[in-house]
């Protein structure tokens, strides 16, 4: 039987490993974007056209030679293409990628996935929704639909009975061959109520950022596993593309409902909102920090914008410890209710330097959905 001193190392030790992932892969990002803006600049000025047209034709040629984008770019811009630099390889999913690069909105990122890969497996539509912090899903982007059916899905409130909130709930994958399960009575986006589905979590670095649901106009009868090696790939592109615009309020969801975090900010003096990062096997491993109340300062001094976007064991190492912080977070989330960490002053529920630490409160907001806890009572 392992020791809580075990359980501690072994959150630490994930930790680490999981930095160091994530830093080899922003490193290697930043290398095939440098040659990916070369390639476009220099097709741009050859060719007189804009940096979206010059991604267009960049995906173009890579298709046609069949290879991927990176490496053609790589080629024109006379560089050495990256090592070890994680592509969607050639084909369809090297053009998707590309054109989703360049798309200027979510409808544009969905009609690149429609386009490029799912028409050809015999997809009629696809619908991209991005979780906003009360676990509702936000309507990103949609192909296929139409503007009236998208309308009705703009939202879907964290309570609402639907596919996507089951995916965004579970954090797994839902492959339906022909309409949902005899007997259930949920509503179904478009007009195909008897056709295949798929819907999947739009996960980036660990954390859910959302769905992807993909309607076929007919049964199937099965969804073979090459088909569900390129569709888990395209949600992975998907979520990284979201991704990136996220922070910079490009897109829907999230910057929709920052009048939940106004709110929380109104209520409590202090308080911390995240949401669970979770490895391969949907194990919990920590929980990443979405947001932090303007005037929170944390025992080492810390404010908000030191703490947002980082993880719970990155800035509380201590809260790895037994029964402290992390065991808690866990707890509230499986459903044990509100969590309470009272006159900690040793350090045990926080980090180094805890001696200002009176109470922690932890708490789901709503039901959880989308792994999601609201934090108030830290100071």
């Amino acid at each position: 039987m392992a020791s809580p001193r075990d359980a501690e190392v072994a959150r630490l030790s994930a930790l680490i490993t999981r930095q160091r992932r994530e830093l080899d892969l922003l490193s290697a990002q930043a290398q095939v974007r440098s040659i990916l803006d070369l390639a476009r600049g220099m097709l741009m000025e050859q060719l007189g056209c804009s940096a979206a047209e010059a991604q267009r034709q960049l995906a173009r040629l890579a298709e046609e030679a069949q290879t991927n984008v990176t490496e053609l770019a790589a080629q024109i811009a006379r560089q050495l293409p990256p090592d070890a630099v994680p592509e969607p390889g050639p084909g369809r999913l090297g053009a998707a990628w590309a054109t989703m690069e360049a798309a200027p909105d979510g409808n544009a990122i969905a009609a690149a996935m429609l386009a490029e890969v799912l028409t050809e497996a015999g997809a009629a539509a696809v619908a991209l929704w991005l979780i906003e912090p009360d676990g509702g899903l936000a309507l990103a982007g949609q192909a296929g639909f139409g503007a009236r059916e998208a309308s009705r899905w703009r939202r879907i409130h964290p309570d609402m009975t639907s596919l996507p909130q089951q995916v965004a709930h579970v954090n797994a994958e839902i492959w339906w061959p022909a309409g949902p399960p005899q007997g259930d009575r949920q509503p179904l986006m478009g007009r195909w109520p008897g056709g295949a589905r798929a819907a999947l979590p739009l996960q980036e670095a660990g954390v859910t950022l959302g769905v992807m649901m993909i309607c076929w106009p007919e049964p199937a009868d099965g969804f073979a596993e090459p088909l569900r090696r390129q569709i888990a790939a395209l949600a992975g592109l998907g979520a990284q593309t979201l991704g990136t615009r996220l922070p910079h309020g490009e897109l829907a969801g999230g910057s929709q409902a920052w009048w939940v975090f106004g709110l929380l900010d109104d209520l409590h003096g202090s308080v911390l909102f995240a949401r669970a990062v979770r490895d391969d096997d949907g194990k919990v491993t920590d929980f990443r920090i979405d947001h932090a109340s303007p005037g929170f300062r944390d025992p080492a001094g810390r404010g908000a914008a030191g703490l947002t976007g980082r993880t719970l064991l990155e800035m509380f190492p201590a809260a790895a410890a037994a029964g402290g912080l992390f065991d808690c977070c866990a707890a509230a989330l499986d459903g044990a209710g509100p969590q309470h960490i009272e006159d900690r002053a040793d350090g045990g529920g926080a980090g180094a330097a805890d001696a200002a630490v009176h109470q922690i409160r932890v708490a789901r907001l709503y039901d959880g959905g989308g792994d999601r806890l609201a934090g108030p009572g830290l100071r």
